[in-house]
């Protein structure tokens, strides 16, 4: 009797969900606005699709792509998927700041982590502005080795000290896989 022997064939993906809750607040203190928030994020929380989002992979096999898993809709959702799989890279959007004086620019997100099978060593999430010299600024950062079961409440990172000029700028959602 000849049998057939199949590899055992493993499939662990990790996960970095980031998103649902993404706005980008900028109070500004001249006369015609009266503080009112601008919110200068197009799509911040990933409804229905990714539309005005960018992808740049920087290294290995992530994935980023819209997921309807989101804490109320959708999320932006960057993932790995197969054993020994690694990758980074970033999603992005650019917008310009107009405004001199800043009263106080707050980001505001919700985030989920998840894998199957096995953990992860590498499990890392990062929010970065780049600002229009091309200084890239880390101003949140998740990089415990942790399987959420649930979305994270609001969290809320005062930004104000990174708008120190007008021009481009850039909100970075990184992964590193």
């Amino acid at each position: 009797m000849v049998s057939k022997h199949y590899p055992n064939i493993w499939k662990t993906t990790s996960a970095v969900s980031i998103g649902i809750i993404f706005l980008l607040s900028l109070f500004i203190s001249t006369p015609n606005v009266k503080g009112t928030p601008v919110t200068v994020i197009t799509n911040s929380d990933f409804e229905t699709d990714l539309s005005n989002w960018n992808e740049v992979i920087t290294g290995g096999d992530l994935i980023t792509e819209w997921d309807s898993g989101g804490a109320t809709n959708g999320c932006l959702k960057q993932y790995v998927s197969g054993k020994n799989t690694v990758g980074e890279g970033y999603s992005y959007q650019n917008f310009t700041n107009t405004y001199n004086n800043i009263v106080n620019a707050t980001l505001t997100l919700k985030w989920a982590k998840s894998w199957t099978t096995i953990a992860p060593t590498r499990h890392q999430m990062y929010i970065d502005i780049v600002d229009p010299d091309n200084i890239v600024n880390t101003v949140w950062s998740e990089t415990s080795v942790v399987q959420t079961k649930t979305w994270s409440s609001n969290v809320s990172v005062n930004v104000t000290s990174y708008f120190t000029m007008t021009g481009e700028y850039s909100l970075r959602l990184r992964a590193v896989l």
